[in-house]
């Protein structure tokens, strides 16, 4: 896992104007490196500002959020990426977003569970 990142680097080095490079590496960050912060989420918008709000670059926006602890952002593009497109992924993901606002919003909760047993 600690090659993964810096893979990712070097490929956005050898492109750098690729928004799949820049999505990659922002996923890889948020992910293995848990790095949510302003600069991985920075690569991940500029991927949308080219590329557009396809469903897999919100997901990954999201995942962004999550690793930096921002649940609302991070609900609010996974529910408009399953309403483009529903996958497993994006709805796991949207139950991790509810998981981590349940604490304010006890009925979210519920709403977590619901997700995970569909």
């Amino acid at each position: 896992p600690e090659a993964v990142v810096p893979a990712f680097q070097r490929a956005l080095e050898a492109a750098p104007d690729d928004p799949a490079a820049k999505a990659n590496l922002a996923f890889a960050r948020a992910v293995y490196a848990r790095d949510g912060s302003d600069a991985t989420l920075a690569l991940v918008q500029a991927a949308i500002d080219k590329a557009g709000p396809s469903p897999a670059l919100l997901d990954t926006r999201a995942v962004v959020h999550l690793a930096g602890g921002r649940a609302d952002p991070a609900a609010a593009d996974l529910l408009a990426a399953i309403e483009l497109e529903r996958k497993p992924a994006y709805v796991f993901h949207l139950a991790q977003a509810y998981d981590l606002q349940a604490g304010r919003q006890p009925d979210l909760a519920r709403r977590r569970d619901e997700l995970l047993a569909e």
